[in-house]
């Protein structure tokens, strides 16, 4: 179950870094972000991916899990998060649970 936890830190966390670059705003919301919003966006991610490889390695021990996080769910993510980000961006955005921005 933590295995499935760092999945989706990992996924939310690259999606909001993802999200954050104003061509990938743009392709999933029709407008790039506003400099604040791309901050945030930024930061949440960055700690998402620092705190990510956490529940894996509780359950796996540092070195395997660690290890295991860095050669399995990184890149897993990041080949489903291209796929979404080229055909669905919408889909992705909501996936990486980022909110519609407004008007």
């Amino acid at each position: 179950m933590l295995v499935a936890a760092s999945l989706l830190m990992t996924y939310l966390a690259c999606g909001q870094l993802a999200l954050a670059y104003a061509r990938h705003h743009r392709a999933a919301f029709g407008r790039p972000p506003s400099k604040a919003r791309a901050r945030r966006m930024r930061i949440a991610g960055g700690v998402l991916l620092v705190v990510s490889p956490i529940p894996w390695i509780i359950e796996s021990g540092f070195g395997v899990g660690f290890t295991t996080w860095l050669w399995y769910a990184l890149p897993c993510v990041a080949v489903a998060l291209v796929a979404l980000l080229a055909f669905a961006p919408r889909a992705a955005a909501r996936l990486a649970l980022v909110p519609v921005p407004r008007p």
